[in-house]
């Protein structure tokens, strides 16, 4: 019996600096990830961007339009949100004070609200380019060349003014007051982010779905 208990080895328990090393291990290499991913971004976007715009045939597309519009915005979240993202999380691995305060957590809430919204929307308006395209519906023989242009800029510019104005009044409507950071109430967030984000998704899956209505409702009158 002595022997058999000698044998039998105990597992040191775990302490809160072993949890940190493994969170600390953690984040680094998610950190990695992003600093990698923030280089591709930069050149898989900027290349679709300068194929698109140097063209004279591709740029004069809306679809292509928006798609640019897509594309921007990678290009700014990239630029404007993964460093700020990685100085933050490298400020916290090496325990520095330089970015602490408000300031930068709520910016980075508000630009990652702002840059989810934009996109769904941009979906919206391509999914209803892409039923005008079925329909053969064609704006420039119906409109004055001005009122297309006017058309267009409207078009491509909503997402991103409705994202811009509305998300930081929202934020700061359904936050927590008498506090100087954005303390968001989280029931009210996800109500929100759910007709910000799910309800655009939605409406372009039936946009989308539109045609393939439209033929079966078509091919069932000609049958009849």
């Amino acid at each position: 019996m002595s022997n058999a208990s000698s044998n039998v080895t105990t597992e040191r328990p775990r302490s809160s600096s072993d949890y940190y090393n493994d969170y600390r291990t953690a984040l680094t290499i998610l950190l990695t990830c992003d600093f990698i991913g923030f280089f591709l971004v930069l050149a898989i976007n900027g290349w679709l961007l300068g194929s698109i715009l140097t063209s004279v045939t591709l740029r004069s597309k809306l679809r292509n339009q928006i798609i640019c519009g897509v594309a921007v915005l990678h290009l700014l979240e990239d630029l404007l949100i993964t460093p700020f993202d990685i100085s933050y999380w490298l400020a916290y691995l090496n325990r520095w004070n330089t970015l602490k305060g408000c300031a930068i957590g709520d910016y980075l809430t508000t630009m990652i609200v702002i840059c989810t919204v934009i996109p769904d929307l941009l979906l919206v308006i391509l999914a209803s380019v892409f039923l005008a395209q079925v329909l053969d519906f064609d704006p420039a023989s119906k409109l004055r060349p001005r009122y297309l242009r006017i058309g267009h800029i409207g078009i491509l510019a909503f997402p991103w003014v409705f994202a811009g104005v509305i998300t930081p009044l929202t934020l700061v409507g359904i936050s927590h007051k008498g506090f100087p950071c954005l303390y968001v109430n989280w029931r009210r967030y996800y109500i929100v982010e759910a007709v910000f984000t799910v309800f655009p998704l939605c409406l372009a899956s039936v946009i989308i779905g539109m045609p393939a209505v439209f033929d079966v409702v078509v091919t069932s009158v000609s049958l009849m």
